[in-house]
C-alpha cells in the first residue's frame, strides 16, 4: 500500500470501508490496508468502521436482508430511491455517533477498499457524504484508498461525494481510471 507522507504521520488512523460485506473480496482488501497501515513505522493503531455499521463477517444490521432488496427492485426508481433515503437516514442517525467518536480519536481518516464511490440510491453517497462533513467539523486530514468508481452519478450523489472538496484531502488513488 502507498500512503500519504501525512497519513505515515499519523498515530491514530480509521479506516471506513465495507470490511464486513458479503463481498468477501471487500473483506480482503480491508484486512489488507489494515495490516499495511499496522506496518507503518509511526503508526500506533488502526481502528475500522463498516460503513453500514456490521460488526463482524457475516452479519448484516438489517432484518431480511435478502427479501427487502427483493421487495425494493419490484419498486419504480423514484419510489425505491424515497424509500431507501427514508430507511437510511435513520440508521446513519445511529451510526453516526460512533464516527464521531471514531474520527475525534483519529489522527487520520483512510476510507479505503471497495466499490464505495457508486450511486446506488444514493446509499454510499449518503454515507460517505455524512462521514466527510463529520471530518470537515473534527479538521481530520482523509485520505481515498483504492476505491471503486462508477461514473455515472446522479446530481445528489454528486453534491454529496463532492465534499470531500471541504476536507484536507492528503490523498486520493482509484481502483478505476474512469
Amino acid at each position: 500500500m502507498t500512503i500519504s507522507a501525512e497519513t505515515a504521520k499519523a498515530k491514530n488512523v480509521a479506516v471506513f470501508n465495507v470490511k464486513f460485506s458479503e463481498n468477501l473480496g471487500d473483506g480482503l482488501i480491508a484486512e489488507t490496508i489494515e495490516k499495511d497501515l499496522q506496518q507503518c513505522r509511526g503508526i500506533g493503531r488502526v481502528v475500522t468502521r463498516d460503513l453500514a455499521g456490521r460488526q463482524e463477517y457475516g452479519t448484516s444490521p438489517i432484518r431480511n436482508r435478502a427479501q427487502k432488496l427483493r421487495i425494493l427492485g419490484m419498486l419504480p426508481p423514484a419510489m425505491r430511491r424515497l424509500v431507501v433515503q427514508r430507511t437510511l437516514s435513520a440508521r446513519l442517525a445511529g451510526l453516526k455517533g460512533d464516527w464521531r467518536k471514531t474520527v475525534a480519536a483519529a489522527d487520520h481518516v483512510v476510507i479505503g477498499g471497495g466499490h464505495l464511490f457508486q450511486d446506488d440510491d444514493l446509499n454510499f453517497p449518503s454515507k460517505i457524504g455524512a462521514l466527510l462533513d463529520i471530518c470537515t467539523e473534527a479538521g481530520t486530514p482523509v485520505s481515498v484508498f483504492a476505491v471503486g468508481v462508477t461514473a455515472k452519478w446522479s446530481k445528489p450523489a454528486r453534491d454529496l461525494f463532492g465534499r470531500l472538496t471541504c476536507c484536507r484531502v492528503a490523498s486520493v488513488s482509484v481502483r478505476d481510471a474512469a
